[in-house]
Formats: structure tokens, C-alpha cells, sequence
């Protein structure tokens, strides 16, 4: 993996902790009751309201996994394999 593949790694990794931050305190805040929240990722911005809650909830599903590919990219994962026997 060359510089640039790290550097391109490490600045999506951080994107992806600011969004997943961003989401995680707007779903704590529809779900204690607040009627909308408003999401700056530092690249969008957006107003989700409490009827999203289950979308947003989504989503945050698909950052974390996203997340997930880009570290074991970076520095490498695991894979189980077990028989189907």
C-alpha cells in the first residue's frame, strides 16, 4: 500500500468518526424527545426529524460497517471460515 492509499485511508476513517458521531447524538436526541435535529458532517448538512429516527438508525448501521471495511483495509482484518459440515 503506498503513502497516498494510507493518507486516502486515514482521512476517510476520520470523515467517517465525525459522521458517525454526528448521527449517533442526533439519534439520542430524537429519541429523547426532540422533534429534529440538525446534522453537520462537516461536508453536508441536514435537518432529520423524529418520523427518521428509524432511517437515521439505518444509516448509522451502514457508516459502522463502512467504517469497519476501512480499518481492516488499513490495518488489515480477519476472516473465520468454518465447514459447513
Amino acid at each position: 500500500m503506498t503513502a497516498r492509499d494510507t493518507a486516502w485511508l486515514k482521512e476517510r476513517l476520520a470523515w467517517h468518526d465525525t459522521a458517525i458521531a454526528e448521527y449517533e447524538t442526533a439519534a439520542l436526541a430524537l429519541g429523547s424527545g426532540a422533534q429534529s435535529y440538525r446534522i453537520n458532517t462537516g461536508q453536508t448538512e441536514q435537518t432529520v426529524t423524529r418520523p427518521q429516527l428509524a432511517q437515521l438508525r439505518v444509516t448509522l448501521e451502514g457508516l459502522y460497517q463502512q467504517r469497519a471495511n476501512l480499518y481492516a483495509q488499513l490495518y488489515g482484518g480477519s476472516t473465520y471460515a468454518r465447514p459447513g459440515w
